[in-house]
């Protein structure tokens, strides 16, 4: 019995592998797209928050803000900071801890806050501590 070509059922077997593997590779690159948008997101919530680092006034109320007032220290190109003037901030403070010097040294008047801020950056946000001495 002499064959001279595949059978439909190899035919279709082999088409099935090829299929799945196609779809194994559209899903991989979807992953990869969707991670990329990720840390691009990431990203730039990290640089919205290094505006807020460098400022000593903002971090330890809550309060609502604009990246504007963030941002006056630096110089930034037109394009970025007309982005970041319309930009809003909402900040929330949370004090964790507070240590009163006074109990450990009399002549001490010190106090230590500890504290966590969550910045809300559009639909970005972090969180960091903060240490206040008064």
């Amino acid at each position: 019995m002499n064959r001279a070509a595949f059978t439909l059922l190899e035919v279709m077997i082999s088409v099935m592998i090829i299929s799945v593997v196609i779809l194994a590779l559209f899903e991989m690159r979807a992953n990869s797209n969707l991670m990329f948008f990720k840390i691009e997101d990431k990203s730039k919530a990290n640089q919205s928050l290094s505006f807020f680092i460098r400022q000593k006034d903002f971090g330890f109320e809550n309060k609502k803000t604009s990246m504007k007032n963030l941002i006056t220290d630096f110089e930034l190109n037109s394009e970025l900071a007309k982005e970041f003037s319309d930009t809003k901030v909402d900040i929330k403070y949370i004090e964790l801890e507070s240590i009163d010097m006074k109990d450990y040294d009399e002549g001490n008047e010190m106090i230590f806050e500890i504290g966590s801020t969550n910045i809300k950056i559009n639909k970005r946000s972090a969180s960091f501590m903060r240490i206040k001495l008064q």
